[in-house]
C-alpha cells in the first residue's frame, strides 16, 4: 500500500512540479537513463540499441528521463524467456513529424488488453513487481509535452513497441537548424 501511495504522489507531481524546458539529444538522454537501469538490464542479459539519428527532444528533461526509464523498465520486466532479449530506442519520420519509440522482443501484449494498459493500477501480470502506475505516468508525461502515446503488439510472444510523439522534437542538422 505504501508503494502505491508513493507512486500516486509521483503521478500527481508530474503536472505540478515543472522544471524549465531544455533541449537534449536523444542519445544523451538514453545514456543517462540506461546508466540508471544498467543493473536490471545486465541481470536479464538485455541488449540495448539506441538510434544514431540526431534526434533532439525539448521539454522538462527530468520528466523525459522518467518517461524513458518507465518504458525501458517495463520492457526489461517483460522480456519473458527470450534467449536474446533486446530493446531498441529510436525514432522514425512520417513526413515532417518524428515518432519516438521503445521496442522490445519480449512477451507482448494481448490485443484485448492494449486499450487499458495506460490506466491507473493496470497490471496484466500480477506476479511481476510494480504498482501498475508506470505507464500511466508515461502517458501523463507525454501529454504534458504536447504529445500522444500508443503501443503496437501482435500479442503473446510478439514483443511490444511503445510509440509516442513530443512537441518540438526535431532532427539536428550540421548547422543546428531544422532539416526541413
Amino acid at each position: 500500500m505504501g508503494e502505491r501511495l508513493n507512486e500516486l504522489l509521483k503521478l500527481s507531481r508530474v503536472g505540478s512540479n515543472v522544471n524549465p524546458s531544455a533541449e537534449i539529444a536523444l542519445q544523451d538522454l538514453a545514456r543517462d537513463v540506461l546508466d540508471l537501469v544498467a543493473g536490471r538490464i545486465a541481470e536479464k542479459g538485455v541488449r540495448v540499441t539506441v538510434t544514431e539519428e540526431p534526434v533532439v527532444l525539448f521539454g522538462d528533461v527530468a520528466r523525459l528521463k522518467e518517461l524513458y526509464q518507465n518504458l525501458i523498465d517495463n520492457a526489461v520486466k517483460f522480456v519473458g524467456n527470450q534467449s536474446n532479449p533486446s530493446i531498441e530506442i529510436g525514432a522514425c519520420r512520417n513526413n515532417s513529424d518524428i515518432t519516438l519509440f521503445v521496442r522490445d522482443n519480449g512477451i507482448g501484449i494481448d490485443p484485448r488488453h492494449q486499450k487499458k494498459i495506460f490506466g491507473l493500477f493496470e497490471k496484466l501480470d500480477k506476479t511481476v513487481d510494480g504498482t501498475g502506475i508506470g505507464l500511466a505516468i508515461a502517458r501523463r508525461i507525454v501529454e504534458l509535452h504536447g504529445g500522444s502515446i500508443w503501443l503496437d503488439s501482435a500479442g503473446e510472444g510478439a514483443g511490444t513497441t511503445f510509440y509516442f510523439t513530443l512537441a518540438r522534437t526535431r532532427l539536428e542538422t550540421s548547422e543546428g537548424g531544422d532539416p526541413s
